[in-house]
């Protein structure tokens, strides 16, 4: 637990030192609500949970970041040679599970301004951010444990994002979308997370709707597994390239 802890401590300085993170998954989506804020007058339902996830899937470059820097600062070998990779993930993914949470409930909370309202308790709405937040990580780790190098994984996460979320209907309502994206989002991660956000925003009862957060959080676990099973050796990955 020791080594743990080490590694959790160091990921808190960082986080403390840079706010690029915190601009990129908290400030940029409440700016956007800010300046679209007329323009989604009747449609927070959709442009509040919308811009929540998609911004969170952004953080999967967060998640990858974490770790390649350590390439860059030449001590990711001396890291893999002295802990074992389960607590290497854990440590490095237990701030920025706390960072992914806060970005949806800072996100969502404030979007009280632009008239989004909220009829579903704090601990309604915390069982969901928990659900979104562990198959984010859980994308995150699985894109690092893929990716060879920093590049690799702005690409994927940048791409990936759009596609995962634009798919899910966190760009547009999913009726909106062709029929063949219709039947593919279904399958996407972010469409259980609108369903989930939404749900615990107007208030449903639990037992209503906890078929998407049983899915997204069924995504994280499958997720986390794949990404043990498939991390890199140290020789395999490089900062850049």
């Amino acid at each position: 637990m020791s080594d743990i802890r080490a590694i959790v401590r160091q990921e808190l300085r960082v986080l403390g030192a840079d706010p690029f993170p915190i601009f990129l998954l908290i400030v940029t989506p409440l700016l956007m609500l800010a300046f679209l804020s007329r323009a989604l007058v009747g449609e927070e339902l959709q442009s509040v949970p919308g811009l929540t996830i998609l911004f969170g899937l952004f953080g999967i470059s967060v998640v990858g970041h974490s770790f390649f820097r350590d390439l860059g600062w030449r001590t990711w070998s001396r890291l893999r040679a002295s802990v074992s990779t389960p607590n290497l993930l854990l440590g490095k993914v237990a701030p920025l599970g706390l960072l992914f949470f806060a970005q949806q409930a800072i996100v969502i909370y404030s979007s009280k301004v632009f008239g989004l309202k909220i009829e579903g308790s704090f601990a309604r709405l915390s069982m969901t951010f928990c659900a979104i937040t562990l198959f984010e990580l859980g994308l995150g780790l699985l894109t690092v444990a893929l990716c060879r190098s920093i590049q690799h994984v702005s690409a994927v996460s940048t791409v990936g994002a759009l596609l995962i979320g634009g798919v899910g209907g966190a760009l547009a309502p999913i009726t909106l979308l062709p029929h063949w994206a219709q039947t593919l989002g279904r399958a996407s991660p972010a469409y259980w997370a609108m369903r989930s956000l939404r749900s615990a925003l107007v208030g449903e009862p639990l037992r209503q709707s906890a078929l998407p957060m049983i899915v997204l959080s069924a995504i994280g676990v499958l997720t986390i597994a794949l990404a043990l099973l498939t991390f890199h050796s140290d020789g395999e990955k490089q900062f850049y390239g």
